[in-house]
């Protein structure tokens, strides 16, 4: 009796023709069947591209002409019979063609960038129509009134047309940066809340050269930020979102050991607990230091499961995000649970490593991105009218229990309960 198991597995093909192109566009399983056979690929099936599918972004004009792929990938299911067989074949199948072909990479579901942090996977069409956000605004849900804090390097207020105001640190003036990272978190917080408010806390450095110093400087700004957010609520500006792409990669200056980044009673983290008693969802990116492509700032011994998602990132009481390609793929930097201080982290995945066509800095990089786009999932969410108003628990368990789950292969240590799915988190969404 044949075998009927069967793994998924794909080509991906770069810089594809433009005959190629239109295959994946226009995807017929006879089309993708005589190109899997001109390479000597056996297979069961081929599997039709998800809702990742290249689609027009919803805010341009009818007439907008879609980027061109830098990378295209055909699915097809195999046997294990099918995969004895292509495992006798290179990984490069020809130029620019990679074959996903034995059942050990298929079942870790990695892709790693290839030549550093700018090589991409689709663009910022992909990565939205991955996690479903098109219906968003059709429903009101554009992030009016809802106010988000972009904890990071700093912004520029005058290329942001929602920013309000920030909190200076230092030197450093909020509302006064130049490009950078935290214009790539508001870019990606806007793409799926654009009328969201946004405030500056630019507390990040380039880099945390000393742990257990910064964290207390960290602690400080928080509460100070909350201090500042306690009175504004008063004034009837009730629904915020703090959003925290950064993570400490490396634990060697940390002192004592676990200080922070283990201790749920650190100043920083008891913030946190404080964040949430005021109704503020906080969102942190996982890290980029899991076990198969870790940024070079990762220490040594913070690196993949249950070493790299450490500190605040691990509460239980923040949503965590990490990263997964444009297309589902999960992508092998980011961190991996079980958490350093609660141990069920991340508590999902949301794009990251896409292009964005147009833009000055077109890469969307590491789980910072992916962090952006759930907060900005949330404001989106927290501007619909309803009488039953969610606490941030509850929104972390609608997210949670809304995300498209991965397929089984794919470890809960590496992507949590799924994709982040905004459609289904919409419609679900108490009256």
């Amino acid at each position: 009796m044949p075998d009927r198991r069967t793994v998924r597995s794909y080509i991906e093909i770069e810089d594809p023709s433009d005959d190629l192109i239109a295959l994946y566009r226009d995807w017929t399983g006879t089309g993708v069947e005589r190109l899997l056979r001109s390479f000597n690929v056996a297979f069961a099936d081929p599997i039709p591209p998800a809702n990742w599918r290249l689609q027009p972004y919803e805010a341009l004009s009818p007439d907008y002409e879609m980027p061109r792929p830098t990378h295209v990938v055909f699915a097809f299911a195999q046997s294990e019979n099918d995969v004895t067989s292509n495992l006798s074949l290179p990984r490069t199948l020809a130029k620019g063609v990679t074959l996903n072909a034995s059942p050990e990479i298929a079942a870790a579901d990695v892709w790693c960038p290839v030549g550093g942090g700018d090589t991409t996977f689709g663009t910022r069409a992909n990565a939205l129509s991955l996690i479903r956000a098109g219906g968003l605004a059709t429903a009101g849900a554009r992030g009016q009134g809802v106010h988000v804090v972009i904890v990071d390097q700093g912004l520029d207020r005058t290329r942001l047309l929602t920013y309000i105001s920030g909190w200076n640190q230092d030197s450093v003036m909020a509302g006064a940066a130049t490009g950078g990272h935290g214009m790539m978190v508001a870019r990606n917080v806007l793409s799926v809340a654009p009328n969201a408010f946004l405030w500056d806390c630019p507390l990040i450095p380039e880099a945390i050269e000393d742990v257990s110093s910064f964290m207390d400087v960290a602690a400080d700004a928080m509460n100070v930020v909350l201090d500042t957010i306690r009175v504004l609520k008063l004034f009837g500006l009730d629904k915020w979102v703090i959003v925290n792409s950064w993570a400490v990669y490396d634990r060697r200056t940390e002192t004592p050991t676990g200080d922070y980044t283990a201790d749920r009673n650190h100043a920083f983290n008891v913030a946190m607990g404080r964040a949430n008693a005021m109704e503020i969802d906080v969102v942190f990116a996982a890290g980029n230091c899991g076990e198969f492509c870790p940024k070079g700032r990762c220490g040594p011994d913070d690196r993949g499961q249950g070493e790299s998602i450490l500190g605040a990132n691990s509460l239980a009481n923040v949503l965590t995000a990490g990263a997964v390609r444009a297309d589902g793929t999960w992508i092998g930097y980011s961190s991996q649970g079980p958490g350093k201080i609660d141990q069920a982290k991340p508590d999902l995945c949301a794009p990251a490593q896409f292009a964005d066509p147009g833009d000055a800095s077109p890469v969307n990089s590491g789980s910072s991105t992916s962090a952006a786009l759930a907060a900005g999932l949330i404001a989106a969410l927290r501007s619909l009218r309803r009488k039953t108003v969610l606490t941030p628990e509850q929104m972390r368990q609608l997210l949670r229990a809304r995300a498209r789950p991965g397929s089984p292969a794919d470890g809960a240590n590496q992507i949590g309960s799924g994709v982040l799915d905004a459609q289904a988190a919409l419609d679900n969404m108490p009256p």
